[in-house]
């Protein structure tokens, strides 16, 4: 696969982080104006080591054999700390199609359910049709409505697998397809435009979900579905025409899945390539994390180490514990998988990450994105001063931090059981630390047309694992602050009680620590059926500050939005679920050389730390039977240590003085011989 050119379109919309790309779906960074880039090449370096490569046990004619997760071949040397690249050979083994020839309009008509042209499919088998619309009594040449040709596919049962496969001739002009699923009532089940990354070919693969009579239709773009699929008359104009070649599958198809223990962090990544087009990577229940039939590697950061290229390509942090798995899928043929697994990359770095947000606005050069290279972003208190606001600037930074850190701290701590090595800084309280090592930055200031792309905000990558700590986001104002402009949060309504510093603020941290849950780890999230979550890509801003059914802020049935497990955004691409907490949780709570008490077994049991908060000093007191000699580490949240002490043990507690420490949140690690485990406190000013 060569390099390919992703002309990527913005949106501009608060949150509408969608990016419309020439040949492929939406993209996956946050809200991008119009660019062109190339895929970025392999961090620079020394030659890799080719990995090893293990060859798929299943024979190459043979299916079935590890078709689920439960199936699985098991690879079992794969991991961080063992073989954490292989590459897996294999065969996907279809059955060769039954050829039925030329299925001609001029004979009969098969523009309706009614009139569907009957396939003789069995369990195992496939069948390929040649035919054209264009050709029938309702194309071009007659009556002008439309052409549609249907396959009555038969009584299918739950669980099996229909696959529809369409082939354009070369020929100009040619035919752009469009494929769907109906039901025996006329319902459109499934739909497919360009199946296969740069065609415009059709491909449709389903799982029955219950017993029917089902059809298949193919149409040509620029027309429309029938209104009624029983009138073969139905249809609103002609649309694109020409010949084509469809193969029908049941039960046909061969997916291999190999599985892999895992850590909860590791991150795993793999590309396939030659003949298998799809990848997924599943739970051993067989739920679906993530199904990828495109290669958007070009979002991750450009230093990432994760895979890049291939026919498809993924991206995943395990949330927890367990036996995973992964296929190569939807293709025949020779294919290669391409399997990598890391852990994050604050676990190697010596200190955490620092997240700076500037609210006095900043220079900055956007071109990279598709925007300025000279951007000059207005500060915060520009835009506040033409809604009459600028008195509130400290209100409206104060809860904006309060919710960034509630979201990427508090939440994450509470969820993972430690606190993330993440230190808040921001430019009203702080000097600007922007160019020191793990320090990545949200700027938040400036308009659409300072920064040169119509959207709201944007990051510089979707850096999955966290690799990269010294990366931008910018978070624009011109819509957020403006209450007259289009999908604006200054124009939800509110409360009595709640004042437009609260709404804003509110607002704000909650488009920050969207922005910063790019840079640390996730793609998007969003589907009807599931509540709006923090990474959510493109929801109303009404639901975005968490406004309830009633879509008033401040009222009762309003809701917190956090991060979250979430199916992937369906228009960018992606399929399965996405937990955004436990991914930058464990981008983030890596760094900290700490570990929650109860997973560590038989830990010294630690009293209170005390006082807590404290300005001046702190105590802390052992049990009896505590190691003799014994080693106090402190730590401050970017994993640094700040103070050490051995002491031989003794029934009185502990003293610790903090009276020339900064304010925050500072970690004691007590180790014994062979154990050890930690307390938090708050160091107040």
């Amino acid at each position: 696969m060569g390099t390919r050119t992703v002309v990527l379109l913005g949106v501009g919309c608060a949150l509408m982080c969608s990016v419309a790309a020439q040949n492929v779906p939406p993209a996956l960074l946050s809200c991008w104006a119009p660019e062109v880039r190339h895929l970025p090449p392999a961090p620079h370096g020394p030659a890799k080591q080719l990995p090893p490569i293990i060859r798929e046990e299943e024979p190459d004619s043979v299916r079935l054999l590890n078709d689920s997760p439960l199936m699985a071949e098991h690879l079992a040397d794969f991991s961080p700390h063992g073989l954490n690249a292989v590459e897996v050979q294999g065969v996907l083994a279809m059955p060769e199609p039954v050829d039925m020839g030329l299925a001609s309009e001029e004979e009969s008509d098969d523009g309706s359910i009614i009139l569907a042209r009957q396939v003789p499919l069995s369990s195992g088998s496939r069948a390929r049709f040649e035919a054209i619309i264009g050709d029938g009594p309702h194309g071009s040449g007659g009556s002008q409505t439309g052409d549609y040709d249907f396959y009555g596919i038969g009584r299918l049962m739950p669980g099996q697998v229909l696959t529809v496969d369409i082939t354009t001739e070369p020929v100009e002009p040619r035919l752009d397809t469009k494929v769907a699923l109906y039901n025996s009532r006329g319902d459109r089940l499934e739909q497919n435009d360009d199946g296969i990354f740069g065609q415009r070919d059709s491909y449709l693969q389903t799982v029955i979900a219950q017993e029917d009579d089902y059809f298949v239709i193919v149409r040509g773009i620029n027309s429309d579905w029938p209104s009624d699929p029983f009138d073969p008359a139905s249809g609103p104009k002609v649309g694109s025409e020409g010949p084509y070649t469809v193969t029908l599958g049941l039960d046909a198809t061969d997916t291999d899945w190999f599985s892999m223990d895992l850590r909860a962090g590791d991150v795993v990544s793999a590309s396939v390539r030659s003949e298998a087009l799809l990848i997924m990577f599943a739970d051993t229940r067989g739920d679906t994390l993530m199904q990828s039939d495109l290669d958007r590697s070009v979002a991750y950061a450009d230093t990432s180490p994760l895979l890049r290229g291939g026919n498809a390509n993924l991206a995943h942090v395990a949330p927890h514990d367990g036996r995973f798995a992964m296929a190569a899928a939807t293709g025949s043929g020779a294919y290669s998988l391409h399997l990598a697994v890391f852990r994050p990359g604050l676990e190697a770095a010596d200190s955490g990450q620092i997240l700076f947000v500037d609210f006095d606005g900043a220079a900055y050069d956007a071109s990279a994105l598709g925007g300025r290279a000279n951007a000059q972003l207005s500060p915060l208190v520009h835009f506040l001063a033409l809604q009459q606001l600028e008195d509130e600037e400290d209100a409206i930074i104060d809860r904006a931090l309060a919710v960034v850190a509630e979201n990427l701290i508090e939440d994450l701590k509470l969820e993972l059981g430690g606190r993330p090595a993440l230190q808040l800084l921001n430019s009203r309280d702080h000097t600007d630390p922007w160019g020191a090592p793990n320090v990545s930055r949200i700027i938040v200031g400036g308009s659409q047309h300072e920064l040169g792309l119509n959207t709201i905000g944007i990051a510089e990558s979707i850096d999955v694992g966290n690799f990269k700590h010294n990366e931008t986001a910018v978070v624009l104002l011109d819509v957020i602050t403006d209450p007259l402009a289009a999908s604006s949060f200054a124009s939800v309504e509110r409360a009595p009680h709640v004042s437009m510093a609260d709404l804003l603020g509110l607002a704000l941290g909650n488009v920050i620590a969207h922005e910063a849950g790019h840079l640390f780890a996730s793609f998007h999230t969003g589907h009807p059926d599931y509540p709006v979550q923090l990474m959510a890509g493109g929801p109303d801003p009404a639901a975005f500050v968490g406004a309830g059914a009633d879509r008033v802020l401040g009222t009762a049935d309003d809701r917190d939005i956090d991060l979250g497990r979430s199916p992937y955004k369906a228009l960018e691409g992606y399929m399965g679920f996405q937990d955004t907490r436990s991914a930058v949780g464990y981008g983030l709570l890596a760094g900290l050389p700490l570990t929650v008490e109860s997973e560590v077994p038989d830990a010294p049991e630690l009293g209170p730390v005390y006082p807590n908060p404290s300005s001046d000093e702190v105590w802390l007191t052992l049990p009896a039977g505590t190691e003799a000699t014994t080693r106090y580490e402190v730590f401050n949240m970017l994993g640094r240590r700040v103070y050490q002490r051995q002491v031989e043990h003794r029934s009185e507690p502990v003293r610790i003085p903090v009276r020339q420490w900064s304010a925050g949140v500072y970690a004691i690690r007590v180790i014994g011989a062979s154990r050890w485990s930690a307390r938090y406190f708050t160091v107040v000013r």
